[in-house]
């Protein structure tokens, strides 16, 4: 099938004219950008049968899309939890928080939890 035949081959990081560019990533660990530049690897270093890497590389493109989505649930799930904490009277146990009803979510411009709304600058505020 036209367009599908990729080849895969085994690269080294020594190879003339392999450069890697590294980089911090957000959440934690490293990543690289590999760039091939008139890079002439052997034939004996092909994996698998020629034109066989389509299938391989949509495998792993599958596999990238559903660690991507995982990270992004744990990012919102982590970010939901943080926002409970600021808001919920229930989930503010930490040393020094005012937990009364015109406590620290009322300051900071969050609505009450099954309050009153008061009005002010936030449609809320009460202070």
């Amino acid at each position: 099938m036209l367009g599908r035949g990729y080849p895969s081959f085994l690269c080294l990081r020594g190879t003339a004219g392999v450069t890697l560019q590294g980089y911090p990533m957000l959440a934690s660990g490293r990543a690289a950008e590999v760039t091939l530049d008139g890079v002439r690897i052997p034939e004996s270093t092909r994996l698998g049968p020629a034109g066989a890497a389509y299938g391989a590389l949509t495998d792993v493109i599958a596999r990238a899309h559903v660690a991507l989505a995982a990270e992004a649930l744990g990012a919102m799930d982590a970010a939901t939890a943080l926002i409970k904490l600021m808001i919920s009277p229930s989930d503010r146990d930490l040393p020094g928080a005012d937990v009364s009803d015109d406590g620290f979510a009322h300051r900071n411009g969050a609505a009450p939890i099954g309050g009153n709304q008061c009005g002010g600058p936030f449609g809320h505020g009460c202070g």
